[in-house]
């Protein structure tokens, strides 16, 4: 998932399985309680939703094109986004952030809504898991959406964009530092089981409040997620429906040596190249699943070590336990029998220039399965020119610059699918 490190879903790191990041640097909750949330333009309607990302950064994202910008601090209640824009806020009497006006390549003016934003603790499995719960303002009760991410999340922050744009059309959402990171105690390298079990638990909890509607309580989830999210809601009473968003329907091992030779292929590495990367992806992949051959693994990394391609691989330079734990508990994890018991409304969302997670090899596992359980109001779509970061692109592959836009078609497919499921009577 090589992309830029500020995009809006921090899941730019190259790999779908093994690495997770440890860390979070220069996060500052002012900035959630002064800038994040939902703004309605002068111009009518709710058109923009502001986030953050680790350091402070803001991403402004404009819900009618689905173009986003990244905003670096410049002074009080000033923000550059390279040389192009600058956003500043504007504060009422009570020194609270009431609106912004936004100058340069795109000029507005918006102001912004009142939303509840409420801090929560769920017990789950021996662990505290902290979030955010935000929704509108009212008693509701109102259909939620719990939020999940890829393989670099680690911290709420990573899905508040996805939540808010739920907010923004009156949905109900939740963020959250995942097991042992930010907020959340326990183990960090944890099998997919009980991160599932941390998604049930925080269903759960939800039934039970009144300003939440137990029948509508959903997940989304994003790339690494679908594994372990697909898992939770085949073995939950409290998950109505699920939003898979560029899910992989092999395993990881799968779905990683897949990666791997397409990424190469298309960014015109030698059929040689390809071949070495795979060699040594292999050994790497029976180490991790074995514990064994690591003298021949180290030897061969050491000598593709200087190669262009060695950074579209995951390929430790050390046997430590805690390196390789988590590639343990999960490396061979198969998906399919959480997924033969799908009996709630699921949508499936590819990617046309996907180059991670392959469309065409991973919609014909899923609707083998759908076909096989036909669970109920379940589809799946390939969105045209959409890449792994759900923007749009022209070419597939890794090195292929962000366009900051969306891809043209997702934000409607979802929310023309969320509004049968939401407002049907089941």
């Amino acid at each position: 998932m090589k992309h830029l490190l500020f995009f809006v879903f921090f899941l730019s790191i190259t790999h779908l399985g093994l690495s997770q990041t440890t860390h979070r640097d220069n996060f500052s909750k002012e900035y959630w309680n002064d800038y994040v949330g939902v703004y309605s333009s002068h111009e009518g309607g709710t058109n923009y939703t502001l986030s953050i990302t680790w350091g402070n950064r803001l991403i402004l994202t404009n819900l009618k094109t689905g173009k986003y910008s990244v905003f670096d601090n410049q002074d009080t209640d000033r923000f550059a986004s390279g040389d192009s824009l600058t956003l500043r806020f504007e504060r009422s009497d009570t020194n609270t952030v009431s609106s912004f006006v936004i100058n340069g390549t795109e000029s507005a003016e918006a102001d912004k809504e009142s939303i509840n934003i409420e801090n929560i603790t769920i017990q789950s499995s021996g662990a505290i898991i902290a979030g955010t719960l935000l929704k509108p303002v009212g008693d509701g009760p109102y259909p939620l959406l719990i939020m999940n991410g890829g393989a670099s999340w680690i911290i709420r922050d990573t899905n508040l964009d996805l939540a808010l744009q739920h907010v923004s059309k009156g949905r109900a959402a939740f963020v959250y530092d995942k097991r042992g990171f930010g907020e959340s105690t326990g183990e960090q390298s944890v099998a997919f089981q009980t991160t599932a079990d941390d998604i049930n638990n925080i269903a759960r909890h939800f039934s039970f409040r009144m300003d939440i509607n137990p029948s509508k309580i959903g997940i989304s989830t994003y790339s690494q997620s679908g594994w372990y999210g697909t898992l939770a809601s085949s073995q939950s009473d409290h998950i109505s429906f699920q939003i898979l968003n560029v899910p992989a329907a092999t395993t990881i091992e799968r779905q990683e040596r897949q990666r791997i030779k397409t990424e190469m292929d298309l960014d015109d590495f030698s059929e040689q190249e390809i071949e070495n990367a795979l060699s040594l992806f292999d050994l790497m992949s029976n180490f991790s699943k074995t514990g064994t051959k690591w003298d021949e693994y180290i030897s061969l990394r050491e000598k593709y070590s200087d190669k262009g391609w060695i950074n579209y691989l995951f390929a430790p330079t050390n046997n430590k336990q805690e390196t390789w734990a988590w590639g343990r508990m999960n490396w061979q994890y198969n998906p399919l029998p959480a997924l033969l018991k799908t009996k709630i409304p699921t949508l499936v969302i590819l990617g046309e220039n996907d180059p991670k997670v392959l469309p065409d090899v991973n919609r014909s596992i899923f609707e083998l399965v759908f076909n096989t359980v036909n669970p109920p109001n379940s589809q799946i779509l390939v969105i045209d020119k959409m890449d792994h970061s759900l923007t749009i692109t022209e070419k597939a592959g890794r090195n292929q610059p962000s366009s900051y836009t969306y891809a043209q078609g997702y934000f409607e497919a979802k929310e023309s699918w969320l509004d049968k499921i939401i407002h049907s009577k089941k």
